[in-house]
């Protein structure tokens, strides 16, 4: 039986924001998870942006192969995988993984791929061509450079990131 992937969506976010005492922190999984690993939790924490998952997905066309980087609970990588030729969402919490995936199940659309790993040390697969963050402020790593870029946070912005002293050819 096939489950509407509005219903999938719908659920994702119910259960996120279950998991959240206060909207401007980070839920109790993302707290234990981080504490564990002894990261600072102001420089790491998911903030799903939702507002911008429509506008960010307008800019994806159905050629592109894209790589969603801070995937959280997956709801931004389902809404757009209908959009793009194929989407891999990255995330590094496994706690937060499990729960999308228990609500998912084996629904997840065919295009899909989902990877718990860092975004600074996964190498960017070679079929991608553009890159997504919906994060606050990420850093930028290196892997990231020529690639399309599409940031959110506090504004949505697209670019090429270079090295630093590079110049326009």
């Amino acid at each position: 039986m096939w489950i509407r992937m509005e219903n999938i969506l719908k659920a994702l976010k119910t259960l996120s924001e279950g998991y959240r005492r206060d909207p401007t922190l980070p839920s109790w999984i993302e707290q234990s998870f981080f504490m564990s690993k002894n990261v600072n939790l102001t420089s790491a924490t998911f903030v799903p942006h939702e507002d911008q998952y429509h506008e960010v997905g307008n800019k994806l066309g159905p050629s592109e192969i894209v790589i969603d980087m801070g995937s959280g609970d997956l709801r931004f990588p389902l809404m757009v995988a209908s959009k793009v030729k194929k989407i891999y969402a990255v995330e590094l919490n496994p706690e937060l993984i499990r729960i999308a995936l228990g609500v998912v199940g084996f629904h997840l659309p065919p295009n899909m791929v989902v990877i718990c790993a860092d975004w600074f040390d996964i190498p960017i697969p070679n079929d991608v061509t553009t890159i997504t963050c919906l994060c606050n402020d990420p850093e930028i790593p290196p892997s990231w450079f020529g690639y399309k870029v599409i940031l959110g946070g506090n504004e949505i912005q697209t670019f090429s990131p270079k090295p630093v002293g590079s110049f326009p050819q």
